[in-house]
């Protein structure tokens, strides 16, 4: 009995910060509902709400994982902490990329990056350091954060509300206030959904909930709906964050079929013959030229170029995943099989890089033709990383050292999102036009006219060097533009800097060659 009474004050403390530990879980992530419900409900996109919500999301989670380090008695690892913290910092940067480009497409890419880089901050908690990421645990990412984001918040709401769990001292009455606090939280969502239904079925319902829902605005409930859902994500996020799972472990071996090459051979050999067979007929069309495309297919070089790009690059893709498919399956202790398997994803890499050449070589036809779209454009730039990845592939992998493909990919999606949102990939289509158009070639002004903010400045700039007849219609429908303010953000959410310049600059010139900024 001494002893178990000694051990009861050193146990105690722990329970109690490991309590305070979920409410102050469970004050961050009401704090993300709340800045959440003001920030992302308006705007077609919310940019400049999303990215002053992930400032929010950042200090709460910096909160929650202060309160973690407190509540632990080891503490996390300096690694891990250092790799959180970057982790944050590239939720910033995505954040602020969101106001810096008006680009729908851009958005969709930056608001992807936010997600991916969320998933990992929540699997990286497993106890798995990034320096040990592998191309499948992009996959367990992705699950971890669905997870802890669904299923999170009962935990939280379980041991904020609980003092003395671990000493066994919960009276029965005491855990059945807890259970009916807890449940009560957790029922209000399907309550308010299901009595909407009911009342939508029965009119004499409906009216009698009505005159009890009187008392609240339809508008309040729609706030109340918002920091629920947000506030319930963000609580299963944040714990993940401050789970007592950090201390680094080392990372488990992916689960391996241990397959012979011999299985593997008639996919990857397969796929080098096809490839090989493809390429000689390239290689007799760029050298035959137009007449040799009319003599044998009927088809024009812009029409032969138009055909067939995208499906390049989806075989591209495809080569990629048979080979991460492969040398996850192979059995590593096969030496042969395994000098086998890298002979044989060097040819194909060879062959792909080719193929790679052979595909941009179509586009610059396409392009030579028709001009410039962000839709071939984006294509180029998704040829472009797979181009680095399979490099990469080849230089880990097949090279012996497959534990840096994992870190060196989530490396190179980071550069690749950067350098998209530095490039300005409409800024660079409308000077590609405009370059063809000084030569000689027709310019969309239709075309340009439908692009974001991002264009503007390149298509002011347009206006001093476009031929007359391009010149005016372009002219006059900036003028529309800007007459009936396309760009002008709704509501402030939607505000980013490109608009913000639309608004403060616009063309104004007597005659096309003469361009002047209008404040």
């Amino acid at each position: 009995m001494s002893a178990q009474a000694a051990q009861a004050p050193r146990t105690a403390p722990t329970a109690r910060t490991a309590a305070d530990r979920m409410r102050v879980v469970c004050a961050a992530a009401l704090a993300m509902g709340v800045a959440g419900d003001l920030l992302l409900r308006d705007g077609d996109p919310p940019r400049l709400g999303v990215a002053l919500w992930l400032v929010v999301v950042v200090i709460a989670a910096i909160v929650a994982i202060s309160a973690g380090h407190r509540a632990s008695e080891s503490g996390a690892p300096e690694a891990s902490t250092r790799e959180r913290t970057l982790l944050l910092v590239a939720l910033l940067l995505a954040g602020a990329a969101l106001v810096l480009r008006d680009d729908p497409r851009l958005f969709a890419i930056d608001f992807l990056s936010i997600l991916g880089i969320g998933a990992l901050l929540a699997w990286d908690t497993d106890g798995v350091r990034l320096a040990r990421f592998r191309i499948d645990d992009s996959v367990r990412a992705t699950f971890a954060a669905v997870r802890t984001a669904l299923t999170g918040a009962p935990g939280v709401l379980r041991a904020a509300l609980t003092t003395d769990e671990d000493a066994g001292a919960l009276s029965a009455r005491r855990a059945r206030r807890r259970d009916f606090a807890v449940g009560a939280v957790l029922a209000v969502p399907p309550l308010l959904i299901a009595a909407s239904l009911l009342g939508s079925a029965d009119p004499v319902l409906g009216e009698w909930f009505a005159r009890w829902t009187d008392l609240i605005s339809e508008d309040t409930i729609e706030h109340l709906l918002v920091i629920s859902v947000i506030g319930w994500a963000s609580a299963g996020w944040l714990r993940s964050l401050t789970s007592d799972a950090l201390q680094a472990v080392p990372a488990a071996d992916p689960l391996r079929a241990n397959t012979a090459f011999a299985r593997l051979a008639p996919s990857l050999y397969g796929l080098s013959a096809l490839l090989a067979i493809f390429l000689g007929l390239q290689a007799r069309v760029l050298f035959g030229g137009a007449a040799y495309l009319a003599a044998t297919a009927g088809l024009t070089v812009a029409e032969y170029a138009r055909s067939g790009f995208f499906d390049l690059v989806a075989v591209t893709a495809v080569v990629l995943g048979v080979l991460l498919i492969a040398d996850r399956v192979i059995d590593q202790g096969d030496d042969a099989g395994t000098r086998h398997f890298r002979t044989a994803g060097v040819l194909l890499l060879v062959l792909v890089t080719v193929l790679i050449a052979s595909a941009v070589a179509r586009m610059a036809l396409y392009v030579s033709y028709f001009g410039l779209t962000t839709d071939r454009l984006y294509a180029l730039f998704a040829m472009l990383g797979i181009a680095v990845l399979l490099g990469w592939f080849g230089w880990t992998v097949l090279r012996g050292q497959r534990a840096r493909f994992g870190p060196g990919l989530v490396v190179a999606t980071g550069a690749w999102v950067l350098l998209l949102n530095i490039a300005a990939p409409e800024a660079i289509v409308v000077r590609v036009n405009v370059a063809r158009a000084v030569q000689g070639h027709p310019f969309d002004v239709a075309y340009h006219r439908k692009l974001s903010a991002d264009a503007l400045p390149a298509l002011y700039d347009a206006l001093r060097v476009l031929p007359v007849v391009s010149c005016v219609q372009l002219r006059e429908e900036l003028l529309i533009e800007l007459r009936v303010a396309r760009f002008a953000p709704r509501v402030w959410q939607e505000w980013n800097l490109p608009r913000r310049w639309s608004r403060v600059s616009g063309p104004s010139m007597d005659r096309c060659g003469t361009v002047a900024a209008k404040p």
